[in-house]
């Protein structure tokens, strides 16, 4: 149980540092990022809310 509450608050203040990202348009006027994790990625999105979800299981 340590470990959970250890990591929950890792996470919170991840939550508020400050990354800088930048985006711009292809040819397709398709959005990209130069972050390695980015929310205009399907995939990122999508295994960001599959852990949120684990993690409100757990809680």
């Amino acid at each position: 149980m340590i470990g959970h509450i250890k990591s929950n608050s890792q996470i919170r203040n991840l939550a508020g540092i400050s990354i800088p990202e930048n985006i711009y348009l292809d040819e397709n006027k398709m959005p990209h990022s130069d972050m390695p994790l980015s929310l205009l990625n399907p995939e990122h999105v999508s295994f960001l809310l599959c852990y949120y979800q684990i993690l409100k299981q757990e809680s």
